[in-house]
């Protein structure tokens, strides 16, 4: 299963990524998981949004952008 986190530098995408360094959440699953920061794309540029989801397939999105 692939998964998108954004707001990855902000508290909750931190957390989230913490939880994945620690193996909290991705053993015995086998989660293919993708965080991404404004640095990366910019949520408010509807284009660049579609683009990206067009290039990479993912079957969850967790929302952490503020």
């Amino acid at each position: 299963m692939k998964i998108l986190v954004t707001g990855a530098n902000g508290q909750p995408g931190s957390e989230l990524k913490e939880l994945r360094d620690n193996n909290a959440f991705i053993q015995p699953y086998n989660y293919s998981i993708t965080f991404i920061d404004i640095d990366d794309l910019d949520l408010t540029n509807k284009n660049d949004v579609v683009n990206y989801l067009y290039k990479n397939s993912f079957d969850w999105i967790i929302n952490c952008a503020a």
